[in-house]
C-alpha cells in the first residue's frame, strides 16, 4: 500500500480538525424554530390553543423565534422524515414510531394537562355509545358492531382501546371499522348520527365538546368505565403517560436544553398556560408502558417477527463460533497463568499492605471523628495566632483556611470579636477552660453569632496553646428573636387561635374573645366547630381543607357564629405549621370581623348601581350588562334587543297630583315591568319616566327575534295599561315603546340606545 505524501497528510488532518470544530458549533437555519404538533382536535382548534406556546418559548429563550405548525399523523410523519421540523409534540405511540424511524431525541418534557381544575400527567382512552343503545353495555357487546375511530395510529383514539379488548380476549376482526380522520369530534358525530354504534376517543374530548356546547353528555353511555383515583375524566382503559415534547436529531443539545428549561419554567396560572389550557410541563415520563403495548399488539415499528433459530445461528456463524471457543480457551490458559503470578506477588506484598491498611483505617477514623463535629475548631496560642483550622462549612471562616494560618485574631476578625476571643483565651490560660462568651460577625449570607468554648492543652513549647471551638448559634438567636416578635404579634387587633394537629384549640388572644365572645377558658380544649354558623355546606369545608392540605394555607370570607348566637361575616386565614421533618404540628388561624366592611360595601354598591326610588339598575349598571351581553352574543350567536319606553302624559300627572304621587306611579311601573319580563332580562331606569328593558337569548334569526320582542312589548303594554291605585287616586297610564335588535358589537352601545330612543319617539308620534 502506498502512503500519502507528507503535505497531503497535513491537509487531511487540518480538514478533519476544521470539520470537527464546525460540528461542535450550534448552527441553525435562518428563520424560526418549527414545532410540529399532532392535531388531536381540528387543526383550527388545536392551533388556537397551542399558538401561545411559541410566544411563551420566545419570551423565555429570546434568542430564537418559534412557530407552531399543526398536522395530521401522516403529514407530521412526512415532515419529520424530511427534516422540515425542529421539535415534535405528538402522542406517545406516534413518538415511539418517529423515534425509531427518524431518530428523535429522548423526550425533553411531558405535558401536564389541566382538566376540571386538576392537573394530570396521564391520559387514557374512552369507549362510548349512544345512551339509547340498550344492547351495548359491556366490552363483549362490541363484537360485530360498527366502530368509529379517527385512525389506527392514534394511541388514545384506537390503540389503548384495542389493547384493553385484546387483554380481555376480544377480537375486532368481525367489527366494521370506520376511520373518520382527525379530529376526534368526527368520531363523536359519527356515533350520534347513527353511522357507527360505538366510538373510540382519547380522554378529555367528550368533556371538551360538552364544555364548548357541541355535546350533551346525557346522549352518551361510557363502556367499561374505570374508577381512577385522582383522575378527573371519564376513561375506559388504563392510563398512559401524556404527550412528550422531543427534539429532532439536527437540533443542537444546547438549544434543546434551553427549550426544556423554558418548558419546565412555564408557571401554573401564567397567561400562556391558561391560554393553552394546560397545567404546564414536567420532567419526561417513562414511556415503557406505551412500548409494551405496541410490542404486544405488534404495532409498527414492532410488527416484525424473528424467523430464525439456534440451528440458523450455528449454520451461519460456525467458523466465528469455532474461533470464539479457541479464543476463550486461550484466555482461560493465560488467565490461569496470570492468576498464579498475581497470587505469588500478593503473598509477598501482604505484610506491607496490612500495615498500610491499618494506618489508613486509623487516619480515616480520626478524620470521621472530626467530620462529625459541625463547629469550627482552631489551634491557637495565647497571642491569638492561628496554627490549625478545621471546618465542615468553610463559608463560616473569616478568611480561607490556608490564609488564616499564621495570622492573629486582630488580623482576621472585627475588633469587638477579636477582643472577646482574647478574653476567652486569657480566662482559659488562668483556669484551664472558658465557656459561654459570644461574638458576632457579618457574613455574606447575613449576621451570624458564635458561642466560644476554649480549653488549654499541654504543649512542648513554653508558649500556651489552646483548642478553640466556635459554635454557630445563629439559628437559636433568631428563634429567640422570633419568639419575642410572635409574643408581640399575638396581642394584635386581629383574633388569633392556635390548635394542635387534631384541631383542638390550645390558645387564643384577647381580640378573639372580643370578636367571638368566648373567653380563653371557654375556647381552650374545644375545636373551632363552636364557631360554625351552618351557612357553609360540607363541600365548602372540604374545599377549604383540601387547600390547606395541598398548599398549606387557606384564606377567604366565611360566616361564623358568636357565643350569643349572632351570625357575622369574618375574614379568615388558616395556616398549617410543620416541623423541620415536614410533620404537621399545629394550625394557626387569624380572623377579622368584617361586618361593618360588608355593610359599607353593600351600601356603596346600591348607591353606585341601583336607582334609589325604584330599586332598578341605573344607567351605569345597564351599560355594564349591555357590554357583557354584546360580548356574549359575539360568541354564542344569539340575538338580543333593547326596549326604550317612557310614560305618556307623566309630566301632567306629576304636576297636577304632586311629586309624591308621581313617585308612587314610577315605583308601580317598575314592579309591573319586572313582572312582565323573564328572570334573566334587565329592567333599568335611566331617570324621570324613562325605562329601558334589555332582552337576551333571543333567536339568531332576525325575523324570529323581532316576533319575540313584539310579544314582550305586548305583555308590557298590557301590564302597564291596567289601572293604578295611587293613594286615594285611581289613574291610567300608557307607555310609548321603541325597540332595536342587536347581536354583535357592530352598532355600539350609544348607537343602540339612540336607535331605541328614536324608535320610541316614532311610536309616541304614531300614537
Amino acid at each position: 500500500m502506498k502512503h500519502a505524501p507528507y503535505n497531503a497528510k497535513w491537509v487531511i488532518w487540518l480538514a478533519s480538525l476544521l470539520l470537527a470544530c464546525c460540528l461542535a458549533v450550534p448552527v441553525h437555519a435562518a428563520g424560526p424554530l418549527k414545532i410540529g404538533m399532532l392535531a388531536y382536535r381540528s387543526k383550527e382548534i388545536t392551533y388556537e390553543h397551542w399558538q401561545h406556546l411559541a410566544d411563551a418559548l420566545h419570551q423565555r429563550v429570546p434568542r430564537y423565534e418559534f412557530v407552531v405548525e399543526v398536522y395530521t399523523p401522516d403529514e407530521l410523519t412526512a415532515k419529520v422524515a424530511s427534516r422540515q421540523l425542529d421539535f415534535v409534540f405528538t402522542n406517545p405511540a406516534h413518538y415511539v414510531k418517529l423515534s425509531r424511524d427518524s431518530g428523535l431525541s429522548a423526550p425533553l418534557a411531558t405535558v401536564i394537562d389541566h382538566e376540571n381544575g386538576q392537573s394530570a400527567t396521564v391520559f387514557g382512552g374512552v369507549i362510548f355509545t349512544r345512551s339509547d343503545q340498550s344492547n351495548i353495555n359491556r366490552l363483549e357487546d362490541i363484537k360485530g358492531k360498527t366502530v368509529a375511530v379517527i385512525n389506527d395510529m392514534s394511541l388514545g383514539g384506537y390503540q389503548m382501546q384495542l389493547f384493553e379488548l385484546h387483554r380481555r380476549g376480544i377480537n375486532l376482526r368481525d367489527t366494521n371499522l370506520i376511520k373518520t380522520s382527525m379530529p376526534h369530534d368526527n368520531v363523536v358525530n359519527a356515533v350520534l348520527s347513527g353511522k357507527a354504534a360505538v366510538g373510540f376517543v382519547r380522554t378529555g374530548v367528550l368533556e371538551a365538546m360538552s364544555r364548548e356546547g357541541y355535546l350533551d353528555f346525557a346522549q352518551l353511555k361510557i363502556i367499561n368505565a374505570q374508577s381512577l383515583a385522582g383522575f378527573p375524566l371519564v376513561a375506559s382503559t388504563r392510563l398512559y403517560p401524556e404527550w412528550p415534547f422531543a427534539a429532532m436529531p439536527h437540533v443542537h443539545e444546547d438549544v434543546s436544553r434551553k427549550v426544556a428549561a423554558a418548558l419546565f419554567n412555564m408557571e401554573e396560572n401564567s397567561a400562556a398556560v391558561n391560554a393553552i389550557g394546560i397545567h404546564g410541563f414536567t420532567v419526561p415520563a417513562d414511556y415503557t408502558p406505551v412500548v409494551d403495548l405496541m410490542r404486544e399488539l405488534r404495532i409498527p415499528p414492532y410488527d416484525f417477527v424473528p424467523s430464525f433459530n439456534w440451528q440458523d445461528v450455528l449454520t451461519r456463524y460456525q467458523w466465528q463460533i469455532v474461533l470464539l471457543l479457541l479464543g476463550i480457551i486461550l484466555i482461560l490458559v493465560l488467565s490461569t497463568r496470570l492468576l498464579m503470578t498475581k497470587r505469588h506477588l500478593e503473598l509477598n506484598h501482604q505484610a506491607l499492605l496490612t500495615q498500610k491498611e491499618l494506618l489508613q483505617e486509623s487516619q480515616a477514623e480520626l478524620q470521621a471523628i472530626f467530620n462529625t463535629i459541625p463547629d469550627l475548631l482552631f489551634d491557637m496560642d495565647i497571642h491569638g495566632r492561628y496554627y490549625a483550622v478545621h471546618a465542615t462549612d468553610y463559608s463560616l471562616l473569616p478568611l480561607p483556611a490556608e490564609a488564616l494560618i499564621g495570622k492573629t485574631v486582630f488580623e482576621a476578625l472585627p475588633l469587638n470579636a477579636a477582643t472577646t476571643l482574647m478574653q476567652a483565651l486569657e480566662e482559659a490560660d488562668q483556669t484551664g477552660f472558658s465557656q459561654g462568651k459570644e461574638i458576632e460577625r457579618q457574613l455574606p449570607q447575613g449576621m451570624h453569632w458564635f458561642e466560644l468554648s476554649v480549653a488549654k492543652k499541654q504543649s512542648a513549647d513554653k508558649l500556651s496553646r489552646f483548642i478553640v471551638l466556635s459554635r454557630d448559634v445563629t439559628t437559636r438567636k433568631l428563634a429567640e428573636a422570633d419568639i419575642k416578635i410572635a409574643a408581640t404579634a399575638f396581642q394584635s387587633s386581629e383574633g388569633i387561635l392556635i390548635t394542635d394537629q387534631n384541631q383542638v384549640i390550645l390558645r387564643v388572644n384577647h381580640a378573639f374573645t372580643q370578636i367571638t365572645g368566648y373567653s380563653a377558658d371557654e375556647a381552650v380544649g374545644k375545636t373551632p366547630h363552636i364557631l360554625h354558623s351552618g351557612r357553609q355546606n360540607q363541600a365548602f369545608y372540604k374545599a377549604m381543607w383540601d387547600s390547606i392540605e395541598k398548599y398549606g394555607t387557606w384564606e377567604g370570607e366565611i360566616w361564623n357564629k358568636r357565643k350569643n348566637g349572632e351570625i357575622y361575616p369574618e375574614y379568615l386565614v388558616i395556616t398549617a405549621i410543620r416541623d423541620a421533618a415536614g410533620v404537621l404540628t399545629n394550625y394557626v388561624a387569624t380572623l377579622t370581623d368584617i361586618t361593618k366592611v360588608k355593610a359599607a360595601a353593600k351600601e356603596i354598591e346600591n348607591l353606585a348601581f341601583y336607582d334609589a326610588l325604584t330599586g332598578l339598575p341605573n344607567r351605569r349598571l345597564l351599560l355594564d350588562r349591555l357590554t357583557q351581553a354584546l360580548s356574549q352574543k359575539a360568541r354564542d350567536q344569539k340575538g338580543g334587543a333593547l326596549l326604550f319606553l317612557d310614560l305618556d302624559h307623566f309630566k301632567t300627572l306629576n304636576d297636577s297630583l304632586g311629586h309624591s304621587i308621581g313617585d308612587l306611579l314610577l315605583q308601580q311601573v317598575a314592579e309591573r315591568l319586572t313582572g312582565a319580563v323573564r328572570e334573566g332580562d334587565t329592567v333599568a331606569r335611566l331617570g324621570g319616566d324613562e325605562f329601558v328593558v334589555m332582552l337576551e337569548n333571543l333567536s339568531a334569526s332576525h325575523k324570529k327575534a323581532a316576533a319575540q320582542v313584539e310579544n314582550v312589548a305586548q305583555k308590557i303594554l298590557h301590564a302597564l295599561g291596567q289601572p293604578y291605585q295611587l293613594e286615594t287616586y285611581e289613574t291610567h297610564s300608557t307607555p310609548s315603546i321603541g325597540a332595536t335588535l342587536f347581536n354583535d358589537h357592530a352598532s355600539g352601545i350609544d348607537e343602540l340606545l339612540k336607535q331605541a330612543d328614536i324608535a320610541m319617539y316614532q311610536a309616541k308620534k304614531a300614537g
